[in-house]
């Protein structure tokens, strides 16, 4: 209320300066007085300048004239300008229009000018505030803009008093506020009346700044006395859109500022300012915040309107509202109304019939100074009927309400609540409350670790208290969730920090997983609690009553407390009971659970464990409440066999017993006596004792699906400190085996016996079991298991066999017969970083270790007496008398023919193998002392190799898109003996060879030197293609190229050549032949095939043409015995030594030819020729016929025709041919003698036919009769 009066007399001191200008202007009409006798129109600077005098102002005017009313005369001015005293500073103020009507009656009775009335319009003044809250004309007096008017000039009250009414209209002021800036601005009054009586009433009408809002008008009463104002009061007020965020800029309620909002109020005031307002109020979209504190949000009120009437004083008052309407935050209340009373000596009382909690909580919490009660529980809901009463000291004395979905946060001790609907009434020593509440939820973090919930929560509540004792009395309790139903009465009586409880509940369909969740955890043991919290699973108790009576703080009552009392009957099914860490869960128990006292005692009806039923089966705990709780379980479940093994392993004795059901399943039937007495809070104390009862029963290792050990019989007994069983039977794969079961000192061995089918496991196995392994044996089986401390094991597995009657059909050293010994010796241990170790001895020959945990880290041996692990990657060490590439390549070809080659090498590790040979065997090759190094690294194999035979490197990329390159500095091999063999020979079947790159410095094949050799060969599809290849030496240039080709008719080889040679007897030389012929022009070409591999090459299948040219040579006559091979193809090597005796003058020295040329066409193991010839100068000589190259023999025919000339007689041929040494000169002679008797051409034509034959080494020439064409 002090900011209005506050304001209003703000108000009233604006509107006195006012009406004391209004004043001054009606001076001006009291000199006009003086003189309306004359022309008053004419005399108007005389006016103007009278009314500067008695104002101390110049003022200026534009008309005056006088105009009679109603018989009373009125003086009008326009056009006036008040200026400030200080010449050339401007106006002080004008006026458009000003009327003065003039008492005449009283001017005669004082003899003087006395003033009526007066209105002016058109009045455009600035007033300013000062900081200091004084209030000036902008500019009065002249001297300074902020001095104050001086009142001693004129006694305006006084003047104010003598006039009947004054109005102003139509003015306009500029007001400049410094002590409040926000109320500076542009103000347009559109009546301002003063009108005179026994009071004073000042009735406005003002437009306000827009930033304020828009109207604001008002009626005043005061009384005017010689001293001033007094008894002024406020009759009526209406403000329109008032602007609450400007107006309230500057202040602040409780930190809270207004940041936004609208206010239209009308007040009406009654006789007496302090005693009795009454009026209306209306707020639009007020926006609150505290901007100290922007993170605390914001509250909107979006509507407020209502009626209010407020009577008494500040001692003593009473507010009433009515209709009222409120929305906040978009949410409205309803109509509501309320009453406040407060009185100095009574208090308060207040009385309401709606209050939305959650709103005044966030209106409170806006504040810095907000009650700590609300900021803690932020109380929500709908109270309705609301009486409080407070006393003068602000204490409460009584409270009632009707409360509807009640919330809050929980405090301390105090819990949160929500849903919470009850009908309360209060008062400081008892209360009471009927509570019908739905959907209540309870939150107790002190009491309990989650929140709570109930469909419906009914109970009467009686609480009463005495200084520090209390009593709360709950009756008609009727509760009920999903979790369970309860029903009863619960008293509680505190006395002397003592807690008495007088419980009667009745439960009905409880879940006892959830039955934790209700009880206070302060009123049980922590370790019990421990414990409980995870015991109980599942179930159900379809009925059961509990009854406690006695101090809370002595449960569990015990013998010793036989003043308490405490007794639990509970009807159970399907009850789930997880009573030790790692023990199998009782389950589906349904009977009956009797609790008394600290024990808990169960009485089953039916049940299970582990998959086994109860058969007799009885449970109790002991100091279930409070101390150790102990289980006590004994008797006999009934199962599968599968389940008992679950149970051990589903138990702490696991660590026992090692992870046998990890690698073994079981099947059949099987009963467990059992007694376990189990610490529930330590369950590695647990003792236990029984026997497995195996009837018939099946295991089946998990690693081994398809091989199970059936008809189990007999017993294994267990216990703490181990187990054991002896002559348990059973059968393997359809065969008798023995099982015994050994504890030891340190270990315990289990021992299988029996006997294993090769077949059987092929049948088993199809397509998995290699069939080279065939026959039936025996094996023994150890499995050895130490405990090296309490839970840690070792386990070592052994597996032997001497093979007898086991049949390998495989390649030395692996192969044997039935009747064969070899021992095979397989060990599964740890080392000494328990990592897991397969060890295998075969015959003392092969050898492996593999770590398991790394299947990248291994070593194989052969011959090589210990396999040693290797520090990283594989490793393959070998060392062997003989070794046939091709019987393991057969092996494979035919026993792995279908397997799948195509292996994923990118996450290969790294592979070393050392591999030494004194004889490796290839097909018919033979390489001897052979060293091997070969290591796979970043997906390339590269492999050093060396023997007596060729020194080289390969390397060999995984990747199949790169080509593997093979380079040799010498290759020095000898061709099989039989390879020009076809019949009686195992030929060798291989699969097409891969792609390569080859580079031989130097190619020694048979003692023949090939020089260096390159080549380029790659595998597409079915066909391996010999892209180009190349020799060269000294005496020797030659280019090769074919191909390999496999379909379902088989296999055929191709092969084209083209060879030549500029010098050919050095040529023969280095193919280790007799060099019977010198020639420094050869060209060999020729296209070969035959129907099988490359290597599997016989002279007998080969097929295909050749074609010789050799020019301007000499045919030699080599001495017999001189070292060499005669070439077999050129016959011409055969025939020196003939013609050398038969035509001495001519061959002794050597034949020499232009040309030999021919061509030969190969099949059916020979080489045929029908125009091989040779031509001199002396003669030529032509080949026809066939040459055998498998058995290396002649069968052709030799015609030797002299070139005769003048110096060849015919004679000779006509004798018959040459027969002697000096046949020829004969023939010279004849010739000489017969002269022309013959034509020369004639004689030219005559020829010397020979037989060629034998071996090629030896070959016999023969002379047949000469014959004439």
């Amino acid at each position: 209320m002090s900011l209005m009066h506050r304001s209003l007399h703000i108000a009233g001191r604006q509107v006195t300066n006012i009406v004391v200008m209004t004043a001054v202007i009606m001076l001006v009409c009291v000199g006009l007085a003086y003189w309306f006798s004359h022309a008053i129109a004419e005399r108007k600077d005389e006016i103007a300048a009278w009314a500067s005098e008695k104002t101390g102002y110049p003022i200026q005017i534009g008309e005056a004239g006088l105009y009679w009313f109603d018989l009373f005369p009125k003086l009008m001015v326009t056009d006036i300008s008040v200026m400030q005293a200080e010449p050339d500073i401007g106006e002080l103020f004008t006026a458009e229009e000003l009327y003065i009507g003039v008492d005449l009656i009283a001017s005669l009775q004082q003899r003087e000018l006395v003033v009526d009335s007066a209105r002016i319009s058109g009045l455009q003044l600035g007033i300013k505030r000062s900081v200091d809250g004084d209030i000036s004309l902008i500019g009065l007096q002249g001297k300074s803009a902020d001095q104050k008017f001086d009142e001693t000039q004129i006694d305006w009250v006084e003047q104010l008093r003598s006039w009947r009414d004054i109005e102003i209209l139509s003015a306009k002021i500029q007001f400049e506020d410094q002590m409040q800036p926000q109320f500076s601005g542009f103000y347009e009054l559109n009546q301002l009346a003063l009108m005179q009586g026994k009071k004073s009433t000042l009735i406005g009408d003002i437009q306000l700044p827009h930033h304020l809002g828009q109207q604001l008008s008002f009626t005043i009463d005061a009384v005017l006395t010689s001293s001033g104002i007094s008894n002024w009061q406020i009759d009526q007020l209406d403000a329109r859109q008032l602007q609450l965020a400007t107006v309230f800029q500057n202040q602040q309620m409780q930190d809270v500022s207004v940041t936004r909002g609208r206010a239209d109020v009308s007040v009406v005031i009654g006789s007496n300012l302090n005693k009795q307002w009454q009026g209306k109020i209306q707020l639009t979209d007020v926006g609150l915040e505290n901007l100290s504190h922007p993170d605390r949000g914001s509250v909107t009120i979006n509507a407020l309107s209502g009626e209010f009437d407020w009577q008494g004083d500040w001692t003593a008052w009473q507010l009433a509202a009515e209709t009222i309407q409120l929305t906040i935050d978009d949410d409205s209340w309803p109509q509501s109304a309320l009453n406040l009373q407060f009185s100095e000596t009574d208090g308060w009382f207040a009385e309401t019939s709606f209050v939305r909690l959650s709103d005044l909580t966030a209106l409170a919490l806006l504040s810095d100074k907000a009650p700590a009660m609300l900021t803690q529980y932020q109380p929500a809901g709908d109270i309705r009927e609301l009486q409080l009463s407070l006393n003068s000291n602000n204490e409460l004395q009584s409270a009632k309400m009707i409360v509807d979905e009640f919330a809050s946060q929980p405090v301390d001790q105090v819990p949160g609540v929500t849903g919470l609907s009850m009908e309360f009434e209060w008062e400081p020593v008892s209360a009471q409350a009927l509570i019908p509440s739905r959907n209540l939820t309870l939150y107790a973090p002190s009491w309990l670790p989650e929140a709570i919930y109930f469909d419906v929560a009914e109970a009467n509540l009686d609480w009463s208290t005495a200084e520090t004792n209390w009593q709360m009395q709950l009756t008609d309790l009727n509760i009920w969730n999903n979790d369970m139903t309860l029903r009863g009465e619960v008293g509680l009586e505190h006395q002397s920090n003592t807690t008495f409880a007088d419980i009667d509940l009745q439960l009905l369909d409880v879940a006892i997983a959830k039955w934790l969740s209700y009880v206070p955890r302060s009123i049980l043991d922590p370790d019990y609690l421990k414990w409980a919290e995870k015991a109980y699973t599942g179930g159900q108790i379809e009925t059961g009553s509990l009854k406690m009576k006695g101090n809370l703080a002595e449960f569990p009552f015990t013998a010793e407390n036989s003043k308490n009392e405490f007794e639990a009957t509970l009807n159970v099914i399907d009850v789930g009971l997880d009573y030790g860490d790692g023990w199998p869960v009782l389950e589906n128990i349904s009977g009956q659970v009797l609790s008394s006292g600290n024990k808990l005692e169960i009485l089953p009806k039916s049940g299970r464990i582990a998959g086994f039923d109860f058969v007799n089966v009885s449970a109790e705990i002991n100091n279930v409440y409070a101390g150790k709780p102990m289980l006590d379980l004994t008797g006999l479940l009934s199962g599968r066999t599968e389940d008992a093994l679950n149970f051990l392993q589903a138990s702490p004795l696991s660590s026992r017993y090692g992870d046998i059901t990890d690698w073994v399943k079981a099947e059949g039937k099987s009963n467990i006596a059992l007694n376990l007495k189990i610490p529930l809070l330590d369950p590695n104390a647990t003792n236990v004792d029984g026997h497995v009862s195996f009837e018939t029963s099946q295991l089946t290792v998990n690693a081994m699906p398809d091989m199970p050990i059936q008809n189990i019989n007999g017993q294994l007994f267990f216990n703490n400190d181990g187990v054991n069983a002896e002559a348990i039977t059973a059968t393997f794969l359809d065969r008798p085996t023995k099982i015994d079961v050994i504890p030891g000192t340190e270990s315990t061995l289990v021992t299988a016996k029996g006997e294993i089918s090769i077949q059987q496991l092929a049948q088993l196995w199809q397509g998995k079991m290699p069939g080279f392994v065939k026959g039936t044996t025996q094996y023994q089986a150890d499995v050895e298991v130490s405990e090296k401390s309490l839970g840690e094991f070792d386990t070592n597995i052994r597996v032997t066999s001497e093979l007898v009657g086991m049949t390998i059909e495989a390649p030395q050293p692996l192969g044997k017969t039935a009747a064969d010994k070899r021992l095979l010796d397989i060990k599964l241990s740890k080392d000494d970083e328990e990592s897991s170790l397969l060890q295998l001895n075969y015959a003392d020959t092969v050898n492996a270790v593999w770590l398991l945990e790394d299947s990248a880290r291994a070593e194989i041996t052969i011959g090589i007496p210990d396999a040693e692990l290797p520090a990283s990657g594989i490793r393959f060490r070998g060392r062997l008398n003989e070794l046939s590439i091709s019987d393991w390549t057969q092996w494979q070809q035919t026993w792995f023919a279908d397997s799948v080659t195509e292996q994923n090498f990118d996450n290969w590790p790294a592979v070393d193998i050392e591999l030494a040979v004194d004889n490796l065997r290839f097909n018919k090759w033979v390489l001897n002392d052979v060293q091997t190094n070969a290591f796979q690294r970043n997906q390339i194999w590269q492999m050093d190799i060396q023997s007596r035979q060729l020194r080289g490197d390969i390397r060999w990329p995984v990747d199949s898109d790169s080509l593997p390159t093979l380079h040799f500095d010498f290759v020095d091999l000898q061709l099989p003996a039989s390879n020009n063999q076809s019949n009686g020979r195992k030929k060798f079947k291989s699969k097409l060879w891969p792609s390569f790159q080859l580079n031989i410095d130097s190619l020694t094949v048979d003692g023949m030197q090939l020089g260096r050799v390159q080549a380029r060969a790659l595998q597409q599809g079915n066909s391996w293609l010999l892209q180009s290849a190349s020799m060269q030496s000294a005496v020797l240039q030659a280019e090769l190229d074919g191909v390999w080709q496999k379909n379902d008719l088989g296999d055929s080889s191709q092969l084209n050549l083209k060879l030549t040679s500029n010098d050919l007897a050095g040529l023969f030389e280095d193919l280790g032949y007799q060099a019977a012929i010198h020639s420094d022009q050869v060209e060999v070409t020729g296209q070969f095939n035959w129907s099988d591999e490359p290597l599997n090459l016989s002279m007998a299948n080969l097929q295909g043409n050749l074609n010789l040219q050799i020019d301007d040579g000499q045919l030699v006559d080599v001495e017999p015995g001189a070292a060499g091979r005669i070439f077999g193809l050129m016959s011409f090597a055969a025939i020196p030594r003939r013609l050398a005796l038969d035509f001495s003058d001519f061959f002794g020295k050597g034949f020499s030819f232009r040309e030999i040329s021919g061509d030969f066409q190969f099949a059916n193991g020979q080489a045929v020729t029908d125009n091989l010839n040779m031509r001199g100068d002396s003669a030529s000589i032509d080949v026809t016929g066939p040459i055998n190259i498998v058995d290396r023999t002649y069968h052709q025919t030799v015609v030797v025709t002299p070139n005769v000339s003048s110096t060849l007689p015919l004679a000779g041929a006509v004798a018959g041919g040459p027969v002697g040494l000096g046949v020829g000169t004969a023939i010279y002679l004849v010739d000489r003698i017969a002269g022309r008797l013959f034509d020369r051409d004639l004689v030219d034509m005559i020829s010397y036919r020979y037989r060629l034959t034998g071996p090629w080494d030896d070959p016999d020439l023969s002379l047949k009769t000469p014959e004439t064409p």
